[in-house]
């Protein structure tokens, strides 16, 4: 699950969006509304993420536990 998870950030060219959020925010370093837009960035793709893998394995409870566990 957690290769699966990393695959997942790959075929959905995350590492591109994220770096394109930190350019954004280095870009005005002085400004906390951009870091904390990147936060909520960040979180927004770990989310999304993992609803892709869950929804990629039919969301089945067990696996639903699994994922839960492997994040835990």
């Amino acid at each position: 699950l957690m290769v699966a998870h990393e695959r997942a950030h790959v075929r959905a060219r995350d590492p591109l969006l994220l770096a394109a959020g930190l350019v954004a925010a280095v870009l005005v370093p002085w400004n906390p509304a951009a870091w904390w837009q990147l936060r909520r960035l960040r979180a927004a793709v770990e989310l999304d993420c993992d609803a892709r893998v869950l929804a990629a394995d039919g969301a089945r409870p067990a696996a639903v536990r699994a994922y839960g566990a492997l994040l835990l």
